[in-house]
């Protein structure tokens, strides 16, 4: 379970070296005006790497998860944070195999917004039994 919860902090800062990496490599590609999935859009000379990229981000993210749902049972805690978080790791995996402007890009792309709110989910949540 240990080494679960460790791939949160191994996904973390992957995805952001990752992005500020590929974002360098790419011509033409500005970190502030264009969206993360334009460096792995259909066409784009980084697309395989990106499209790899994603599938192993999805992978850490859904293995942290488990390790949060484990973590919760084993405390008595709320599930719903990791719950969350698994949905955040299925829609990056499915942001490395649907590459934009495919339509199911944007859906799992969206899907993102509930993983935004796993913080929340824990100190709303967590707090009480933690703090």
């Amino acid at each position: 379970m240990a080494k679960m919860l460790g791939t949160g902090w191994i996904a973390g800062c992957a995805f952001i070296i990752g992005t500020l990496l590929m974002g360098a490599i790419l011509e033409d590609y500005s970190i502030v005006s264009q969206t993360v999935s334009e460096i792995g859009q259909q066409g784009s000379s980084l697309e395989a790497t990106f499209r790899i990229f994603s599938l192993m981000i999805g992978i850490l993210l859904i293995l942290f998860a488990v390790g949060i749902l484990q973590l919760s049972r084993k405390k008595g805690l709320s599930l719903v944070p990791g719950i969350f978080l698994l949905t955040f790791g299925l829609a990056e995996f499915g942001i490395g195999i649907f590459a934009s402007p495919h339509p199911l890009h944007n859906v799992f792309g969206l899907s993102l917004t509930i993983g935004y709110f796993s913080p929340l989910m824990f100190f709303l949540l967590w707090k009480s039994k933690l703090g």
